[in-house]
């Protein structure tokens, strides 16, 4: 029993170094006029940070050519019933 187990165990670490070993780190060069001041989307309003969070957070709405609001993460949104202050997203799947 105590030989099956290791067994066990060892073949349980053998396949997770091998996927492991199938990650592959990469370098992000990110070339702009000047650095982003942050990478969090709440600090700053600044153009290149903005342009910059954009590539990495994905909002719950975005705009459209016209100003209209199209979905994103949220796939529909409404004011709360009986609260006209609150708003209410649903999310995409696997969100």
């Amino acid at each position: 029993m105590k030989n099956a187990h290791i067994a066990g165990l060892a073949a349980a670490v053998f396949s997770l170094s091998i996927t492991t070993l199938a990650a592959e780190a990469a370098t992000v060069r990110w070339t702009r006029a000047s650095d982003a001041l942050t990478l969090d989307p709440h600090a700053q309003n600044d153009g290149v940070t903005h342009a910059l969070l954009n590539h990495i957070y994905e909002s719950l709405v975005w705009r459209d050519a016209k100003g209209g609001l199209i979905p994103r993460i949220a796939t529909e949104w409404k004011v709360k019933d009986g609260d006209p202050s609150t708003w209410v997203f649903a999310l995409r799947k696997d969100v």
